[in-house]
């Protein structure tokens, strides 16, 4: 009966956790929408996507230092930790917020395109 309840939980923290991501991804759409059709004329694509290129470095820098800070503690008796973790850590961070702001962007920037479509079949 044990294994059982444990299963079933972890099936639902699991599609909690694939509903809240595909929450996001709807909002992300759904914000592009909004804005490719408010914004008068077509929007620059490119520029939007270099934008996004830019936060995700931002944030992956930050959220990488504060990992590292974090887990700091815990590596202090590897001698190669505070230098090399370091890198890593900012590094790994900074790869990963460069992903999720692509994939979001790309969310956004197809929805900024049925945005600019619907924005020309009102007019």
């Amino acid at each position: 009966m044990g294994i059982s309840v444990q299963l079933f939980f972890r099936k639902t923290f699991i599609f909690s956790i694939k509903l809240v991501c595909m929450l996001i991804e709807v909002v992300v759409f759904l914000l592009g929408v909004i804005y490719g059709f408010l914004n008068p004329g077509k929007e620059n694509r490119w520029e939007l996507f270099k934008k996004a290129i830019k936060i995700g470095v931002a944030l992956g820098i930050l959220v990488g230092i504060v990992f590292v800070l974090l887990l700091m503690p815990f590596g202090l008796l590897h001698p190669l930790f505070p230098i090399a973790g370091l890198v890593v850590g900012v590094i790994w961070g900074v790869v990963a917020f460069v992903v999720l702001a692509v994939y979001f962007a790309v969310i956004f920037m197809v929805g900024t395109l049925i945005g600019d479509l619907l924005e020309s079949l009102k007019s």
